[in-house]
């Protein structure tokens, strides 16, 4: 078997202290054979086997134990004196309530937490956070930082709705802790004029008065609009105007700058 020497490397100098050690990793990544590997170093090192109690909650010997006072109970029954024992709890996400079981010179080894999610949005110049938790016992958590929205090496950008000077706009960044979406504010209002559902549109920016010239041929015919703020208004055609064929219509100011014009066609 190949020793897994980068992990038990990083691992070593907390087999005596008295944190509950706890690996973690994806279904069927060699977590049982690093416990494994950490017993045959306790042995190594003169641990005596009735020291050592490994128990895989995987194994049908092992189905009782899976209540946790019954799991608590054996596991008192096997401290014998008052040296340390290391306890291995493999698959103990098995076991409800497992984090009641106690004892002062009890070294607990485990693993298996749920999916990283993110508990606080990062933005494109702010970190964020993200929270998994050992499955089956929410309370026994880890969080940790993830990069700002900029960071291309963690984030996707998924989706862009561009805002307008109507409606707010967003971005959807995806990445394997989950997705996050920032808004886009409204885009300041501009100078326009566009032809939709059969009307003309004009965009302005404040409160004023602008003339609406429209041009058909040799046929003109000029609308004065007066408004009460930024924002877009509806023109109706002049009286003595009747578009036909290819219009022009054009957005001056009260001086006759002009601002803006849109062409379109009408049957």
């Amino acid at each position: 078997m190949i020793k897994r020497e980068n992990y038990l490397s990083r691992i070593r100098g907390f087999y005596e202290s008295d944190l509950v050690k706890i690996l973690v990793g994806i279904r069927r990544c060699g977590k049982s054979v690093i416990l494994n590997q950490i017993i045959d170093e306790l042995k190594e090192s003169g641990c005596d086997d009735n020291h050592i109690i490994y128990i895989n909650f995987e194994y049908i010997e092992y189905e009782e134990l899976k209540d946790y006072k019954k799991l608590n109970k054996y596991i008192k029954d096997q401290l014998l004196d008052k040296n340390k024992y290391y306890i291995f709890l493999d698959e103990i996400q098995k076991v409800e309530n497992f984090e009641e079981i106690s004892g002062d010179d009890v070294t607990l080894y485990a693993h298996w937490w749920g999916a990283w999610s993110i508990s606080e949005d990062p933005t494109l110049t702010e970190s964020g956070k993200i929270i998994r938790s050992l499955e089956g016992y929410p309370n026994v958590t880890e969080e940790k930082t993830i990069p700002n929205l900029s960071d291309e090496s963690v984030w996707t950008k998924k989706y862009t709705k561009p805002s307008t000077m109507t409606e707010e706009g967003y971005e959807l960044y995806t990445s394997e802790y989950g997705n996050v979406k920032i808004t886009l504010p409204k885009k300041d209002w501009e100078y326009g004029i566009t032809y939709k559902d059969g009307s003309v549109y004009i965009t302005v920016t404040e409160e004023a008065s602008y003339i609406v010239r429209f041009k058909c041929g040799d046929n003109v015919g000029d609308r004065k609009v007066i408004t009460n703020g930024a924002g877009e208004y509806r023109v109706m055609n002049p009286k003595d105007f009747t578009p036909s064929g290819t219009v022009t219509a054009t957005l001056y100011d009260i001086e006759m700058n002009e601002l803006a014009t849109v062409e379109y066609e009408v049957e």
